[in-house]
């Protein structure tokens, strides 16, 4: 995502399709009020910069057939698979408002790469919203985004954005 999500921008989803144990490798989440209300300027945090987050994580088994739904803000990683044998096997879905910035197009996956992270601190509004970022007076500009995207891209004016 090269925007950072806002409350309930996606639901994203992992349906089972076999057993999901504590050994075969589940998906880890951390509870939004662990998190707080802003995003942090990375959409990968590290153990030795966020141990709070990891020690905070839960495990999110479950036999197949179950469903595990989570808003865009959660945080959430995959682990490794630590049996000697065994298999995951989801089908990841998810649904959402329909907005460019969410993700699902070529540059989002760029957002933390060093020269895109200046090329979006340089462009204007409208050339931002070539790359996908939501226009000035959409409803997507609050505080808390406002606040998270000049943290995630030092340099970037909120004022660009903020309500008049």
């Amino acid at each position: 995502m090269l925007a950072v999500p806002a409350d309930n921008d996606i639901v994203g989803f992992f349906l089972y399709l076999s057993d999901v144990t504590a050994d075969l490798g589940p998906t880890k989440l951390v509870s939004d009020t662990v998190r707080g209300p802003l995003l942090p300027d990375r959409t990968h945090l590290m153990p030795a910069d966020h141990p709070e987050m990891y020690a905070a994580e839960e495990a999110a088994t479950g036999s197949a057939g179950s469903l595990l739904a989570y808003r865009s803000t959660t945080y959430h990683r995959g682990s490794g698979i630590i049996a000697p044998r065994g298999v995951r096997l989801t089908l990841g879905f998810a649904y959402g408002r329909p907005s460019p910035w969410t993700g699902y197009q070529a540059f989002p996956r760029l957002g933390e790469e060093p020269g895109l992270r200046k090329a979006v601190v340089a462009a204007t509004p409208r050339q931002r919203a070539l790359l996908g970022f939501p226009p000035p007076g959409d409803p997507y500009w609050t505080p808390d985004t406002l606040a998270a995207i000049a943290r995630r891209y030092p340099g970037f004016n909120p004022a660009d954005y903020a309500s008049p």
